[in-house]
């Protein structure tokens, strides 16, 4: 390879070139601003460029060289490889496999994709570090997620966009970057000479119209992965539903039309057949636009998930946990799920505007439900503090509510708080936010507890932690603050309250009556009115 150094007025420039290991890559000259060098050895090093007459002004190239094998000659491929040798109509946004006779280990380096037609390189996908697209989030960091071991399976996903329509492609593998055997033979990767696994991309797709399928295998559906279907969705007018075939979806996904929009699991199945699954947090995209597997932007109006599970798959590590499943990040817009499960640690649910949650699992250890929101109701929801992993006597907080002022805020009616078996840390109810006042827009500490059935053998009595924080307002009042009714454990027997802190309130049975009886009174008088439906919580 060569490079040009280039003085100011564009003549060349005298320099000096050095190898940082001239075992992986000679430099062969740099004569009239020409640095030449070639590449000896798989690895990675630096070519250190210096101007000669100013020595201060230095340059440096970063090095990989790969090699791949001269020749493969693994057999029949047709069973060992997704797609198959020579497959057409294949999808755009499909993964791509090898299956090995035993479970393979991972190097290092890349997998290239090439472009049949002129053999440039169409994608090249690192197994560590990488950034991908999703939507309009983009280059988001997703570390080691493109390629992952299965079993004896190693799965590939190209870069969002990188395969195009009516292309035909082939597959290269350096040395080292897989080990294993595939039908009986050592794997020394694909060769770009031999071009052994080929396939072609099918035309052009569309989808339009009010159904938009996801399935990853066969013919009939549209895509193969959930954010293509949203890409597909986000354009056109009137409501459009996408419904996923079960199987397990790894990706990122992002959402900022405002078309109403339903995503859920095609009818039939229970929320375990369809999982959403990846991981992202606050260590790998900083920010809460940033860490959410799925945002739900500011544009979005009305949004429906249901039955289907969205996992964050962060494991925490003391920094950079924050992990949402969900950020619905629309403060007038409605998010509405059903029979939907929602798995994460930190932060599991970020939540603005109107939401309710109707039989959903959300699960978590850490303000597991939290935001700056006008009204969100759960109603006949499992809520879950799931044991911390790295401790299981590291306490744990269902909610922090940074509520809109003078609002109802998180409102759980007719759910079961529950708590995984070997967490022996105390569970609160909540943790106060500390940051609400009398003039500020949010952040109020603004939560109800109705009619629900709470584990006392691990939720502290106290049920709010202050958190060394001022809660606000200092006290609950019916329709605002931290406030309770007819909670009872486990047994059925009813919740002594007079181990609450100062702030919550105990309503009265013609308080409920008035106000959270049924799903409109709850409702009333925002965009969740004309959405849930009636139901009454009445004994």
């Amino acid at each position: 390879m060569a490079y040009t150094a280039a003085a100011s007025g564009g003549a060349p420039a005298a320099v000096d070139a050095v190898s940082g290991d001239e075992s992986v890559v000679r430099v062969d000259s740099a004569a009239d601003g020409t640095i030449a060098f070639t590449g000896l050895t798989a690895g990675a090093t630096v070519i250190t460029i210096t101007n000669t007459a100013a020595p201060s002004l230095i340059a440096r190239i970063n090095v990989t060289v790969t090699d791949f094998p001269a020749l493969d000659n693994y057999g029949d491929l047709s069973a060992r490889v997704y797609p198959d040798p020579g497959a057409v109509n294949v999808y755009e946004d499909e993964e791509l496999s090898i299956t090995f006779d035993a479970e393979p280990s991972l190097g290092a380096g890349q997998i290239y994709i090439y472009d049949a037609s002129n053999d440039s390189i169409a994608d090249a996908i690192k197994l560590t570090g990488e950034t991908n697209t999703y939507g309009q989030r983009v280059n988001l960091n997703v570390a080691d997620q493109l390629v992952r071991k299965e079993g004896n399976k190693v799965v590939i996903i190209p870069h969002s966009g990188a395969l195009a329509a009516e292309k035909e492609y082939y597959v290269a593998i350096p040395n080292d970057v897989i080990k294993g055997a595939l039908n009986s033979q050592t794997f020394t990767g694909f060769s770009p000479a031999s071009k052994s696994w080929k396939f072609m991309v099918r035309p052009e797709h569309t989808a339009g119209g009010a159904t938009i399928t996801v399935g990853k295998s066969g013919a009939s559906a549209n895509f193969r992965t959930v954010q293509a279907a949203l890409n597909a969705a986000s354009s056109g007018s009137g409501a459009v539903a996408i419904e996923i075939d079960a199987g397990m979806y790894r990706e990122n996904l992002d959402w900022r039309s405002s078309r109403p929009l339903t995503i859920k699991g095609k009818n039939g199945g229970t929320n375990a057949d369809v999982v959403i699954a990846f991981e992202n947090c606050d260590a790998l995209n900083p920010g809460t636009s940033g860490r959410p597997l799925f945002l739900i932007n500011q544009n979005a109006a009305a949004v429906t998930i249901q039955n289907l599970t969205i996992e964050n798959t962060r494991v925490k590590m003391n920094s950079g946990d924050q992990a949402e499943t969900v950020y619905f990040n629309s403060t007038g817009g409605t998010l509405i799920a059903k029979n939907a499960r929602f798995v994460s640690r930190q932060d599991t649910l970020q939540i603005k505007g109107f939401c309710w949650f109707f039989e959903c699992y959300i699960t978590g250890d850490v303000d597991f439900i939290w935001g700056a929101n006008d009204l969100a109701l759960f109603e006949s929801c499992e809520i879950n503090a799931r044991t911390d992993n790295r401790s299981p006597s590291n306490p744990a907080y269902v909610l922090q509510a940074r509520t809109l002022a003078n609002k109802k805020g998180f409102v759980f009616v007719d759910c079961d708080f529950t708590a995984d078996e070997n967490r022996t840390g105390t569970v609160y109810m909540a943790r106060a936010n500390g940051a609400g006042s009398s003039v500020s827009a949010d952040g109020w500490d603004s939560a109800a507890i109705i009619k629900s059935r709470v584990d006392t053998a691990k939720y502290a009595s106290a049920f709010w932690n202050k958190d060394g924080k001022t809660i606000y307002p200092g006290a609950g009042s019916v329709n605002c603050g931290l406030r309770e009714y007819g909670n009872t454990d486990s047994t059925g027997a009813s919740l002594d309250t007079s181990g609450r802190d100062g702030a919550n309130y105990v309503m009265s049975h013609e308080e409920f009556s008035a106000n959270y009886s049924t799903r409109q009174t709850i409702a009333a008088g925002t965009p969740l009115a004309s959405l849930v439906g009636d139901a009454s919580y009445t004994p």
